[in-house]
């Protein structure tokens, strides 16, 4: 039976880092868009400050308001 390994998620917000004897650590999980709190970019935020039908806040068009990387499903790895 092939064994899948795993690696690190290219996409999530945290930065690469090695711990001792080179392993290199999971991603954190979180969107590297929002940084986390689901919520669009600023000029998101501001166009919908101007719509009078809008919500408030916009939700990230990365995770879709989740906060979690669409990548990774928020383990921090993926299949290599």
């Amino acid at each position: 039976m092939l064994e899948l390994t795993k690696m690190r998620c290219p996409d999530c917000d945290s930065i690469s880092s090695s711990v001792a004897f080179f392993k290199e650590t999971p991603g954190d999980g979180v969107c590297s868009k929002c940084h986390g709190n689901g919520i669009g970019g600023l000029l998101d935020q501001f166009a919908d400050s101007f719509n009078p039908f809008g919500t408030g806040h916009i939700k990230c068009d990365n995770c879709d308001g989740s906060g979690v990387c669409p990548t990774c499903d928020g383990t921090g790895e993926v299949d290599e």
